[in-house]
């Protein structure tokens, strides 16, 4: 059988293009991104280092230490104990069904398999913030990040919407 060679657009690469970043929690996901992408956004630290080791493989500059710590989800409240009661039952179907895949599967990944909100609130994995400690916290950070996943766990578009409207009204103008 013949190969053939395949192009892939848009480059990995455009000046003034947006960045192509990939994610993952396995050695061959960061490989990966060191390839095709422009940079990596692991599930877990601990993958970073095989992204930067073939970063280097490949002859480019060390992108350094992760850009990000932990990965965690976080969601916005004007009264954080009252988004945590409407958002833990999606928070807990999430974390449980992928703390059940990944224990099945020995994969590295961030979800554990919690009993209820109370075990769930106690960990960093999910977190409901107010719009003014996102910002405290997010100008505080050496390399500001933090991740949205709106529709975790089948979560309601108006509970999604009104985080995403709070980060959008009160978060981002303060980096403006």
């Amino acid at each position: 059988m013949a190969s053939t060679t395949e192009t892939v657009r848009p480059a990995r690469y455009r000046p003034g293009g947006p960045a192509v970043l990939l994610g993952g929690s396995s050695e061959p996901a960061a490989r990966r991104a060191a390839r095709i992408a422009d940079g990596f956004v692991p599930s877990v630290p601990e993958v970073w280092e095989y992204y930067r080791d073939e970063v280097g493989k490949l002859g480019r500059p060390s992108p350094g230490h992760s850009p990000i710590g932990p990965n965690r989800v976080v969601a916005l409240a004007e009264d954080p104990d009252e988004g945590w009661e409407r958002m833990a039952p999606f928070f807990l179907h999430e974390t449980n069904a992928y703390g059940e895949w990944q224990a099945q599967d020995d994969v590295a990944a961030p979800f554990r398999t919690a009993e209820g909100l109370a075990e769930l609130r106690r960990g960093d994995q999910y977190r409901v913030l107010t719009p003014e400690r996102c910002v405290t916290e997010l100008k505080a950070a050496p390399t500001p990040f933090t991740q949205f996943h709106p529709l975790c766990g089948g979560m309601p578009m108006d509970l999604a919407w009104s985080s995403l409207r709070l980060f959008e009204r009160e978060v981002l103008p303060a980096f403006g």
